[in-house]
């Protein structure tokens, strides 16, 4: 089986992610604190987490929750997954 051209596709839509997510992120910092503290809300972020952003003032903590709620993750969150896989690949072929 090739794989080749289906890695390729993934590795597309990966990177369309994670320009999806970048872009998401600087709209985000042009956003006010009260819109994006209202955002997170609506996506459900956890309370607790959100609570301790706003208490703190950490603008950045609550734009990271909110892309996190999104549910696009950088590709580099599947760099990791990448070299696990193919340690199991290869010990599947010994």
């Amino acid at each position: 089986v090739d794989l080749g051209s289906a890695s390729v596709v993934i590795e597309s839509v990966f990177d369309s992610d994670e320009v999806r997510t970048n872009a998401l992120r600087a709209e985000l910092e042009a956003t006010r604190l009260r819109a994006l503290i209202r955002r997170a809300e609506e996506l459900g972020v956890d309370e607790e987490q959100l609570e301790d952003a706003v208490e703190m003032g950490d603008k950045y903590s609550i734009i990271e929750l909110i892309v996190n709620a999104t549910g696009w993750v950088p590709v580099s969150a599947f760099a990791e997954l990448g070299a696990s896989r193919e340690g199991m690949t290869s010990s599947c072929a010994a």
